[in-house]
């Protein structure tokens, strides 16, 4: 059975190799994001997630407690979704992910005296943020970032709709942050409009230390008027149980470690920023952000503050997006009616999502300019896909060695790349002036074959003027025959691997020669 929070998922990491609680004493200021960097920069995809239990200037029995790495990695994903630790990873995740989407669950609404969040209540100026240990991430952040991996939680005043997503909250004092909400990107904006519309103070609720499928889907790009609790809930297999709010009317998740309750009035900013971004780069430019003034914080005994290091790749936002907006571009095409999509990669190197790779089977002209304008029209796209690069069908989307090789022998920059100027986008992105921010150049890379070529007799598919002639000179790999007879006899050849190297165990061509891969040229399904 999934588990049902925060704390029984930190004992299943621990339970099973994944977690390192770390009893030295850390400060709070700069040195636990530096732990929690050098454990994923040096360790990868092996590095556990990180409970950091002594906190400079926060000992027991207050907020002690600092979490983090939950999704940084594919195993912990799988974990968390109740899947097996070892699969073909991130593929089956991606599948799996999309399978359950199409099954949300409603929320239950739970009473507040058995909702473990509301433990300790604190109203008005009794409310301290500063009271968890917060970290100050980066050298050159603004302040202490409350938030990285939270739930902003939300209300259309209009239909009711709920929404949940992860926007950074920046400490200003003990009962006010500031928040990004940008409106007309993100559906925090969107809501938030309504209500200035409405000449009301926005009601918010943020939720810290909740179970890692509603992190992941507070970080997921669904439709304006989804849910995310709705998603979550169908994602664990039962219902999000709620709780009503003290001060604000809104619901959150009973079994979340920490509430903060409070408003947002329009005319009430700060001066919020820089911050380290998912770019890796610092982003945006110090200015006014709009303010979150406290109501009520609500939390568990002895909670657990959990946030993320955003930063350069790979941390848990890009591992969590590398999922759910590779799923979002296999629905988005399927739903365009854009045909043959045979896979969708967005790397996670490629900080969250700027930059996708999609596998066809091309069947007509100008297919590739047709997965591309499907990606641009969404909403999402103005934080994602700043580079697509489609590659035909044998080419695993997923292997950058691939793709880099399909680029260079079937692209012809002259024919091949398209740039589309100034189109609406990040507004991080540090490769754009900072006076021209909000908008960005976008490519499509067309790495497949030339599918108007005439056909060649040179090229014959049997050999020169020999069988059918082909549009694109022939790989030169084996023939499937040889393939698998040299497959059935490797053990034979006593062909051992050297124990010391550099790089991947694996060649890039690797899957070439698995028995699907063989199978799918032999039928036609892949071409030679």
């Amino acid at each position: 059975m999934p588990v049902k929070d925060l704390r029984e998922w930190v004992k299943l990491l621990e339970s099973e190799g994944q977690l390192s609680r770390i009893k030295t004493q850390v400060d709070w200021k700069y040195e636990a994001a530096a732990v929690t960097r050098r454990g994923w920069d040096t360790m990868g995809q092996t590095a556990p997630a990180f409970l950091f239990e002594n906190i400079k200037d926060y000992p027991p029995p207050g907020p002690n407690k600092l979490f983090t790495g939950s999704l940084q990695s594919y195993v912990r994903l799988a974990m968390a979704m109740d899947m097996p630790k070892k699969g073909d990873y991130p593929r089956e995740l991606i599948a799996e992910y999309r399978r359950r989407l199409k099954n949300p669950i409603k929320p239950v609404l739970v009473d507040k005296k058995s909702a473990p969040c509301k433990q300790n209540i604190e109203l008005g100026n009794k409310a301290d943020l500063t009271r968890f240990p917060v970290p100050y991430w980066h050298e050159r952040d603004g302040n202490r970032y409350f938030g990285t991996m939270t739930g902003v939680i939300s209300k259309d005043p209009e239909t009711g709709w709920i929404n949940c997503g992860n926007y950074r909250q920046m400490l200003i004092d003990e009962r006010s942050m500031t928040i990004l909400m940008e409106p007309g990107r993100a559906h925090v904006g969107y809501q938030y409009n309504k209500w200035i519309e409405r000449g009301e103070k926005f009601p918010i609720a943020i939720a810290i230390g909740m179970h890692p499928i509603e992190n992941l889907l507070s970080a997921s790009p669904l439709a304006v008027g989804d849910c995310e609790f709705d998603f979550a809930g169908g994602i664990i297999g039962r219902p999000i149980e709620m709780v009503e709010c003290e001060t604000v009317p809104l619901v959150v998740p009973a079994n979340a470690e920490i509430i903060v309750e409070g408003t947002v009035d329009p005319k009430d900013q700060h001066v919020e920023g820089p911050f380290g971004e998912f770019t890796g780069f610092y982003g945006g430019m110090p200015g006014p952000k709009p303010v979150i003034r406290v109501s009520a914080i609500t939390y568990r005994n002895d909670p657990i503050f959990e946030g993320t290091v955003e930063g350069y790749p790979v941390n848990a936002s890009h591992i969590m997006s590398s999922v759910s907006i590779s799923a979002f571009v296999l629905d988005q095409l399927e739903r365009c009616g854009v045909p043959s999509v045979r896979d969708a990669a967005c790397i996670p190197t490629g900080g969250f999502a700027m930059n996708v790779n999609v596998s066809i089977k091309p069947t007509c002209v100008g297919h590739a300019q047709r997965v591309a304008f499907a990606l641009f029209a969404p909403a999402i796209s103005w934080t994602c896909f700043k580079y697509i690069t489609v590659v035909d069908e044998d080419i695993d989307p997923w292997n950058a060695e691939l793709v880099n090789w399909a680029m260079t022998f079937r692209c012809s920059p002259g024919r091949d790349v398209y740039i589309y100027p100034k189109t609406y986008g990040l507004s991080i992105d540090p490769s754009v002036e900072p006076e021209k921010r909000g908008f960005m150049d976008r490519m499509l890379i067309d790495a497949t074959r030339p599918y108007d070529w005439a056909p060649n007799p040179i090229w014959g598919s049997e050999g020169v003027n020999k069988g059918i002639p082909l549009k694109y000179p022939p790989l030169n790999r084996p023939a499937p025959d040889i393939m698998e007879h040299v497959n059935s006899r490797w053990d034979e050849y006593g062909i051992k691997p050297v124990k010391d190297y550099v790089g991947s165990s694996k060649g890039p061509f690797d899957y070439w020669w698995t028995p699907e891969c063989i199978d799918d040229v032999k039928t036609g399904k892949i071409s030679r």
